[in-house]
């Protein structure tokens, strides 16, 4: 009989090694687990994350309509979700170089509101397609010159009848007329007024970059450059008469034009401090300055302060229709200085 040969153990291990045949064992078990987990780990680690093949951006059309006729004027494409209708008003101007974004107004319905231009243009959208109707505002002007407008008119036409033009009063009695004291400190106090408004306009308020229609300056100024006309003949009239109570009233009545002009002013800081805090949700509370505590009684202080500069000035001056006597010649019109 053949005894089959039994290789030895460093045979047995040279035939695995030739085969490329891992040696049995615990320890050799280990050891491949261990390189097989951290293959797994490098793999992972370079990976790279899965991309979006068929990731699309919605766009939108917006249709543009004239809102008196219905008819198409254009229609601009290709608009992101996360434009605003500003953005479309830019788009809209390139199609039609004649309107000026300031001048367009858009709505969703002919008669329905103006939408702001901050308005998000995916809140808008109900399908793909968002149509919208255009109208002409006119002419339009920034707030700040219609802030600037009409407060510079006050200041220069008071200072015209303040030098009694001849084209204004007959000469003879610009000649033989004096001048009571109450009149210079009444242009001082009407000046003192409207250059404290043309520098809060400059440098207090924060005015938005909107726009407003032309109109609407022009009725602002008709209203304050006739009433300060309507003031400024009868005070500085060669006829005007001082107060009854003499200066007395004028020095009662100057403090207290004061008093309320910075009052005013000091209100104005306070909202406009209020309104750089980023809380607009708090209401503007007293602090130190004393001017500041009408909070508590009032919500507009600024407007308490402004109606008290006017009934100061009135009481100061003494122009009230029932105290038309106080000129030689009755006037045509009420003597009145109006409350604003």
């Amino acid at each position: 009989m053949f005894r089959r040969h039994k290789p030895s153990a460093p045979e047995h291990k040279k035939d695995f090694a030739v085969h490329g045949a891992v040696l049995p064992g615990p320890q050799n078990d280990m050891r491949s687990f261990f390189n097989l987990s951290q293959l797994v780990l490098c793999a992972g680690q370079f990976r790279s994350p899965p991309t979006l093949r068929h990731s699309k951006i919605t766009y939108f059309e917006v249709e543009i309509l004239d809102a008196q006729s219905k008819r198409q004027i254009c229609v601009v494409d290709k608009v992101p979700p996360s434009s605003t209708l500003l953005d479309v008003k830019h788009k809209f101007q390139k199609a039609c170089p004649q309107w000026n974004p300031s001048r367009i107004g858009l709505r969703l319905e002919r008669n329905g509101p103006y939408l702001k231009d901050s308005v998000s243009i995916q809140s808008l959208a109900v399908s793909s397609i968002i149509t919208l109707y255009f109208t002409d505002l006119g002419q339009q002007v920034s707030w700040t010159t219609v802030f600037l407008t009409e407060y510079s008119g006050p200041l220069l036409i008071y200072l015209l009848f303040y030098i009694r033009l001849s084209s204004i009063y007959a000469e003879e009695e610009n000649m033989e007329s004096f001048r009571h004291p109450v009149v210079h400190l009444a242009c001082f106090c009407h000046c003192l007024h409207y250059v404290r408004h043309l520098l809060e306009t400059l440098f207090v308020h924060k005015i938005s970059g909107g726009h407003t229609p032309l109109k609407n300056m022009i009725k602002g100024c008709a209203f304050y450059w006739g009433f300060t006309s309507w003031i400024a003949y009868y005070v500085n009239h060669p006829r005007y008469t001082p107060p009854s109570f003499g200066n007395r009233q004028v020095i009662f009545a100057a403090l207290a034009f004061l008093m309320c002009e910075a009052g005013n002013h000091f209100i104005n800081v306070a909202l406009v401090q209020q309104n750089n805090s980023g809380n607009k949700t708090s209401f503007p509370s007293p602090t130190y300055n004393p001017f500041t505590w009408l909070f508590t009684l009032v919500s507009c202080p600024n407007y308490t302060y402004e109606i008290g500069s006017w009934i100061s000035f009135t009481v100061m001056t003494q122009t009230l229709p029932e105290l038309d006597n106080h000129l030689e010649r009755k006037p045509t019109k009420p003597f009145v200085v109006p409350l604003k």
